[in-house]
């Protein structure tokens, strides 16, 4: 699916003719796409509101 996407992508870079062109395309989101990313490992650091720097000696 991702590479479809690119595909059609390109194909609008290839061919410029109207800036405005929006194309649609057959992939659609699965209905419980939420419910599948919730029930993904997040192994990222913890965010925060204020900058944190990296100090190492």
């Amino acid at each position: 699916m991702q590479r479809e996407v690119v595909e059609a992508a390109l194909r609008l870079v290839e061919h410029p003719q109207d800036q405005s062109v929006i194309e649609s395309l057959p992939q659609e989101w699965p209905s419980d796409w939420r419910a599948m990313a919730r029930k993904l490992k997040d192994d990222r650091t913890p965010r925060y509101d204020t900058p944190q720097y990296d100090v190492r000696p």
